[in-house]
């Protein structure tokens, strides 16, 4: 049995679970699955994914859950649609976004908005996003990238799901994305998963202490040795393989 199978998001599951929401209204989990196909352990991941994107959320009548479509579902829902999608989609669900349900959500994709409206010309730069826990490690990538090269303009984050809402938010933002493989709370390379399955186009690079490739070679045949660079990070090699992924 190949080990990668149920270890990646796909965004045609993910386009039928917010098509059925925003189609039907709020709906048990196990109703959610039939309307959109899926077997139930399948929907229940997916329901754990979407809630940690803020494109849906859980709510009980009487005391049953129901999952229900937020705002921010509805809109990645009409992109999933295209430019030409369903622009008079009729959605049954409450979409508004409380300003308490964003107190103390550093994650939310509202404040990530507000924060990096502004973007610097992709001709001037090579924009990198780094994802690492360890604040004193970002500033040493950063450091290695914009005082030792004109070429690249950095974006760095220590908590993986706020980096994640913005790598979705922000498609065309980013040239390369650099994911530390260990992180708590979201590794790596869930974060890869999740990016992936939003932006299948996305170029990343990962960082490990450890000698994690042929495991992530395993479960993700598309990615290349390359792919891969060894903490301690060497600054010299480092930027030859950010300026090779990016040329």
């Amino acid at each position: 049995m190949s080990r990668r199978s149920g270890n990646s998001f796909s965004s045609d599951v993910i386009k039928r679970l917010l098509q059925a929401l925003a189609e039907s209204g709020p709906l048990g989990k196990t109703r959610l699955s039939g309307k959109a196909g899926i077997n139930y352990e399948m929907c229940i991941k997916y329901i754990s994914f979407l809630l940690l994107l803020n494109w849906v959320k859980i709510n009980k009548v009487n005391g049953t859950e129901h999952v229900s479509i937020t705002s921010e579902g509805i809109e990645h829902l009409r992109k999933l649609q295209g430019e030409n999608g369903r622009k008079g989609l009729d959605v049954k669900s409450d979409t508004n976004v409380s300003l308490q349900s964003l107190k103390g959500n550093r994650s939310s994709s509202t404040q990530i908005k507000t924060v990096y409206q502004q973007h610097l010309p992709k001709d001037k730069y090579k924009n990198i996003v780094i994802v690492d826990d360890d604040e004193n490690s970002l500033m040493m990538y950063e450091s290695f990238l914009e005082h030792y090269s004109s070429s690249f303009k950095v974006k760095t984050f220590s908590l993986p799901e706020q980096a994640l809402r913005y790598l979705i938010d922000y498609p065309d933002s980013y040239d390369l994305v650099v994911l530390d493989i260990r992180m708590p709370r979201m590794s790596g390379v869930r974060l890869f998963q999740a990016l992936k399955a939003a932006n299948p186009d996305a170029k990343v690079i990962f960082l490990s202490s450890l000698d994690a490739g042929p495991e992530l070679l395993d479960f993700f045949p598309n990615i290349k040795p390359n792919q891969f660079v060894r903490k301690p990070v060497d600054r010299n090699e480092f930027i030859r393989i950010i300026s090779a992924a990016t040329s």
